[in-house]
């Protein structure tokens, strides 16, 4: 029997105040809405992609109350080419490539997009510290 993980909460603001200067002229001015709908869409490619694949999968109506499994994770900093930050190809590979070495045939999952800055605000740390993130967290079904 597999243990649930435990998983950070949700946060209430997705996309942070710093993110939001940078990316406001490509997302709108409400950063979780944004963040919500690029969930959903994740969520309707995974699951078209998994049933082309023969494993039943699913997300939850009140999706944040699953337990979890696992997590896969990608993150990635500002780029020149803004669409880049939100590619969701290499969360996906790996959450594929998990359910393939567990065996997986059914799972629940539900994808969780948000961002992460310092504490500290100035310099190259800040910047390098600063993170888009896509998780994809799960429940396998024996």
């Amino acid at each position: 029997m597999r243990e649930i993980a435990e998983m950070p909460d949700i946060k209430e603001e997705r996309i942070t105040p710093m993110w939001m200067k940078y990316l406001e002229t490509f997302i709108g001015s409400d950063g979780n809405k944004f963040a919500i709908n690029l969930e959903k869409s994740i969520e309707k490619n995974i699951i078209s992609m998994l049933t082309e694949l023969g494993i039943q999968a699913s997300v939850k109506s009140d999706k944040y109350s699953l337990p979890v499994h696992g997590c896969v994770t990608s993150s990635s900093g500002q780029d020149s080419y803004v669409n880049a930050i939100f590619d969701s190809t290499i969360v996906k590979r790996q959450f594929v490539k998990t359910l393939l070495n567990e065996g997986c045939r059914k799972v629940r999952f539900y994808a969780y997009v948000h961002t992460s800055e310092p504490e500290e605000k100035n310099g190259i740390q800040a910047f390098l510290m600063k993170r888009f993130i896509i998780e994809i967290r799960y429940y396998l079904h024996d």
